[in-house]
């Protein structure tokens, strides 16, 4: 029995490999979150005795003082048909290397960012076939309260069927581009200081220095405000909320921690 199970195991991954032999050609986007580390989990399987099936599997809870709860939007998976939206704590894979889990382990408690890829299948973001998502991560480290390097970016973009303008004071807390001809900027807001609503939101994919932007201000854990408008329908990206301007905004709240 044990024979036949490392049998099994060992076609698995053979399989994986073969599939993954070009990451990058099925990798469906690539992203920044921002968050606290709430768990890690090593497995391996009982009848690999060569480590080969050992993955690390993590949740990071979005944002500051953020509780369990799904946000609205599109479905964030490339594998999914499930639309309905986003989930907080997000799940990912990492190496389970000592290295990266040492890492991984040292920034527990501390607020952080993940950067990370997402492919369209599993088996192409790592070949263990325990592996739980198709989110693998690249790197983990502290937010910088030296970034963004001006504090505020606007762009001139025009709306199609505009209904509304309006802005928002949060955390961004997820930033990603994906797309393999024409890119697509997707943030999510943690509106107010903290707390569990969450908003989807889009960036125009030729304003890639907002992009960017929006990058560095996730990287820093600050507030901002988001200016944006509403249009009529989604054009290429996954929401009609389109960001056009970008503020440094102090949290009323640091004055009392």
């Amino acid at each position: 029995m044990l024979k036949s199970g490392f049998i099994a195991i060992v076609l698995v991954l053979t399989a994986s490999t073969a599939f993954s032999v070009d990451g990058s050609l099925n990798k469906y986007s690539q992203g920044y979150r921002l968050g606290v580390l709430s768990k890690c989990v090593k497995k391996q399987s009982p009848l690999d005795p060569t480590g080969l099936t050992k993955t690390f599997t993590c949740q990071l809870h979005m944002g500051r003082e953020s509780s369990s709860t799904k946000i609205y939007g599109k479905a964030e998976s490339a594998a999914t048909t499930d639309q309905s939206g986003y989930k907080n704590p997000w799940t990912f894979n990492a190496s389970a290397n000592d290295q990266v889990i040492s890492k991984v382990e040292e920034h527990f408690s501390k607020p952080v960012v993940v950067e990370y890829n997402e492919y369209r299948n599993k088996l192409v973001a790592g070949v263990s076939p325990l592996r739980q998502t198709n989110y693998d991560m690249q790197d983990v480290y502290v937010i910088d309260p030296k970034l963004p390097s001006q504090p505020s970016m606007e762009v001139p973009v025009r709306g199609f069927l505009t209904k509304s303008h309006g802005v928002r004071f949060g955390r961004i807390v997820k930033a990603s581009e994906k797309g393999d001809f024409i890119d697509s900027f997707e943030l999510i807001i943690q509106v107010g200081t903290g707390g569990s609503t969450f908003y989807t939101m889009s960036i125009t994919q030729t304003q890639r220095d907002l992009y960017d932007y929006a990058v560095e201000v996730l990287k820093s854990g600050k507030t901002a405000k988001i200016y944006y408008f509403q249009d009529s329908i989604e054009l290429l990206n996954d929401t009609n909320y389109t960001i056009y301007k970008i503020e440094l905004a102090e949290d009323p709240w640091n004055a009392f921690d």
